[in-house]
């Protein structure tokens, strides 16, 4: 999966996920500032990234999100 595709998928999830992107991000143990980036094309670290996927159920894998294939 692509970092496009990935990111999207992201989003998808933000857009129906109950909170905000706040809750989300402190759920996944980052700043919302990070989040934004992340969603802008930022390449999590492996903390990050593993964070992410605990906090989407795995909707969006550590794998997918650090590939850098844009």
């Amino acid at each position: 999966m692509s970092t496009t595709e990935v990111i999207r998928t992201l989003k998808e999830f933000m857009a129906v996920w109950p909170g905000t992107k706040k809750e989300f991000a402190e759920r996944a143990g980052v700043s919302r500032q990070h989040l934004y980036n992340i969603l802008k094309g930022t390449n999590p670290n492996i903390v990050t990234a593993l964070r992410i996927e605990k906090a989407t159920g795995g909707l969006v894998r550590c794998e997918d999100l650090r590939c850098e294939n844009g």
